[in-house]
Protein backbone atom coordinates (compact mmCIF):
# COMPACT_ATOMS: atom_id res chain seq x y z
CA UNK A 1 0.00 0.00 0.00
CA UNK A 2 1.24 3.45 -0.94
CA UNK A 3 0.88 6.11 1.77
CA UNK A 4 0.37 9.72 0.68
CA UNK A 5 0.23 12.92 2.78
CA UNK A 6 -1.44 16.14 1.63
CA UNK A 7 -0.81 19.35 3.57
CA UNK A 8 -2.66 22.48 2.47
CA UNK A 9 -4.37 25.29 4.35
CA UNK A 10 -7.16 25.33 1.74
CA UNK A 11 -9.37 22.34 2.55
CA UNK A 12 -11.15 22.51 -0.83
CA UNK A 13 -7.86 22.30 -2.70
CA UNK A 14 -6.64 19.48 -0.45
CA UNK A 15 -9.83 17.53 -1.16
CA UNK A 16 -9.43 18.10 -4.92
CA UNK A 17 -5.83 16.85 -4.78
CA UNK A 18 -6.99 13.84 -2.78
CA UNK A 19 -9.70 12.93 -5.31
CA UNK A 20 -7.40 13.31 -8.32
CA UNK A 21 -4.58 11.39 -6.66
CA UNK A 22 -6.88 8.57 -5.63
CA UNK A 23 -8.39 8.36 -9.13
CA UNK A 24 -4.92 8.22 -10.70
CA UNK A 25 -3.76 5.34 -8.52
CA UNK A 26 -7.04 3.43 -8.91
CA UNK A 27 -6.49 3.50 -12.67
CA UNK A 28 -3.00 2.09 -12.09
CA UNK A 29 -4.40 -0.65 -9.86
CA UNK A 30 -2.52 0.63 -6.81
CA UNK A 31 -3.94 0.66 -3.30
CA UNK A 32 -3.39 4.00 -1.58
CA UNK A 33 -3.96 5.45 1.85
CA UNK A 34 -4.29 9.23 1.73
CA UNK A 35 -3.96 11.43 4.80
CA UNK A 36 -4.61 15.18 4.71
CA UNK A 37 -4.16 17.78 7.40
CA UNK A 38 -1.92 20.55 8.71
CA UNK A 39 1.87 20.60 8.97
CA UNK A 40 1.89 20.36 12.76
CA UNK A 41 -0.24 17.20 12.66
CA UNK A 42 1.98 15.71 9.96
CA UNK A 43 5.06 16.21 12.13
CA UNK A 44 3.26 14.50 15.00
CA UNK A 45 2.59 11.47 12.80
CA UNK A 46 6.20 11.38 11.62
CA UNK A 47 7.44 11.49 15.23
CA UNK A 48 5.61 8.18 15.71
CA UNK A 49 7.63 6.77 12.78
CA UNK A 50 4.62 6.54 10.49
CA UNK A 51 6.15 7.73 7.22
CA UNK A 52 4.62 8.36 3.82
CA UNK A 53 5.97 7.59 0.37
CA UNK A 54 4.61 10.78 -1.26
CA UNK A 55 4.15 14.25 0.25
CA UNK A 56 2.11 17.03 -1.36
CA UNK A 57 2.95 20.23 0.53
CA UNK A 58 1.49 23.68 -0.06
CA UNK A 59 4.31 26.22 -0.28
CA UNK A 60 2.41 29.22 1.12
CA UNK A 61 0.66 28.50 4.40
CA UNK A 62 0.17 30.83 7.38
CA UNK A 63 1.29 28.44 10.12
CA UNK A 64 4.44 27.00 8.52
CA UNK A 65 5.38 27.33 4.87
CA UNK A 66 5.85 24.19 2.81
CA UNK A 67 9.59 24.64 2.34
CA UNK A 68 10.21 24.75 6.09
CA UNK A 69 7.87 21.79 6.52
CA UNK A 70 9.74 19.87 3.80
CA UNK A 71 13.01 20.35 5.70
CA UNK A 72 11.39 19.03 8.87
CA UNK A 73 9.86 16.07 7.01
CA UNK A 74 13.26 15.28 5.56
CA UNK A 75 14.72 15.09 9.05
CA UNK A 76 12.24 12.32 9.89
CA UNK A 77 12.04 10.54 6.56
Amino acid sequence: MLRIAIVDDNIYFAEAVEKQTEAFFVLKGEVVEIWKGCGKDLLGILEKRQNFEIYFLDVKMPEMNGLVLAEKVRAFD
